[in-house]
């Protein structure tokens, strides 16, 4: 009986740690290709077409996930979806019908950020 508590605590010890595991790599990635936008991204408007809270915090922060219509200079407008930690005191600005700066990838058009 002691022996199948001990592994029932065990697996119990291994496996919580690993379901956390895809959220923090997301958060790593989100941070990566934030930098290289930051870096790299071309400047461009876009209006909120829709904007849900995915149930997700991230340091404090809802992740909501948009759809915009993305404007930059030279390209026809089009639609892209995105996913962004948005600070709570910034939420009333990011609304449907609201226009935000994002920066968009020169190589991927559907990789942006809000800005």
């Amino acid at each position: 009986m002691n022996r199948l508590i001990l592994v029932g605590i065990a697996v119990v010890l291994i496996v919580t740690p690993l379901s956390f595991l895809p959220s923090i790599l997301s958060t790593v990635n989100q941070g990566q290709n934030n930098n290289y936008l930051k870096q790299n991204g071309i400047n461009g408007t876009a209006v909120i077409e829709s904007a849900s809270n995915t149930q997700t915090w991230i340091n404090g922060n809802p992740l909501v996930k948009f759809t915009l219509n993305v404007t930059v200079h030279g390209k026809a407008p089009y639609e892209a979806n995105c996913s962004q930690a948005i600070p709570q005191i910034n939420l009333a600005q990011c609304q449907p019908g609201d226009k935000v700066y994002v920066l968009v990838d020169p190589k991927n058009p559907q990789n942006l950020m809000l800005s």
